[in-house]
């Protein structure tokens, strides 16, 4: 009986041991519970397309382009007109100021002609031809290349200005010789060179001198407004003038 209590008061005091050390043992760290991600809505602009997806690709950017000034269109060459007074140009008669609206322009010096256009009211026209008269009227040709005439009934519908005949001009067709009057020559190298009636480009032109023409000069030479003058005439007042390019002067010994 004894030994039954002793053993009974061992497993007691074992029992004790055992619980004393357990609520002495630190508790066990609870490990984190992984919450769930938040869950973001957004909510689409009440005017946007839900049905529309995002484009991957970036929206270009809009250069501004220039827009080009528009350039003229050309103006076609009406028959030669001038603003100012016609000069004499090679194969010119003279020139007519038109005093009239819609004068006729005919394919013939008559009044038979076939209407080819009209001119108008201040037009100044060249003079390709000597002046006809035909039925009563006085016709001017106005075109150098082609028929084309008006007509002038006794001064009222046109003011027709003449130019001077052509002035006497000492060409030389050989070689220069020296005569009397005659101090030298020129060799004309540019085309068309105005003869004027005087020493100065405020000299009426009265004729044309041609490339490779050659003239006799009488008098010496005159310097007036930037030029050399030339007096290429021994009868009329007949002058040239040379820019240092134009003409070749040769003086005679």
């Amino acid at each position: 009986m004894r030994k039954l209590l002793i053993a009974a008061s061992c497993l007691l005091l074992l029992a004790g041991c055992s619980k004393k050390k357990k609520d002495n043992e630190p508790a066990e760290t609870p490990k984190p519970t992984a919450s769930a991600a938040p869950v973001v809505v957004v909510t689409p602009p009440a005017d946007s397309d839900p049905s529309a997806t995002a484009s991957s690709s970036p929206t270009p950017f809009a250069y501004s382009t220039m827009t080009p000034e528009p350039t003229a269109a050309p103006t076609p060459t009406p028959t030669p007109t001038a603003s100012a007074d016609p000069v004499y140009t090679a194969g010119t008669y003279g020139w007519v100021e038109v005093k009239v609206d819609g004068l006729n322009v005919r394919d013939k010096a008559g009044t038979d002609g076939n209407v080819k256009g009209q001119t108008q009211n201040g037009s100044k026209l060249y003079v390709y031809a000597k002046p006809v008269q035909n039925g009563g009227y006085t016709w001017y040709k106005i075109d150098k290349d082609s028929e084309q005439w008006i007509a002038d009934k006794d001064g009222t519908w046109l003011k027709f200005t003449s130019y001077p005949e052509a002035v006497s001009t000492d060409t030389i067709t050989g070689d220069p010789v020296k005569t009397d009057g005659t101090v030298g020559w020129v060799l004309v190298k540019v085309d068309q060179l105005n003869i004027r009636d005087k020493s100065g480009t405020d000299g009426k032109v009265v004729g044309q001198a041609k490339n490779g023409g050659k003239y006799y000069v009488y008098g010496e030479p005159v310097s007036a407004g930037g030029y050399t003058w030339y007096k290429i005439s021994g009868t009329d007042n007949a002058w040239i003038a040379d820019s240092g390019e134009w003409l070749t002067y040769t003086k005679f010994e």
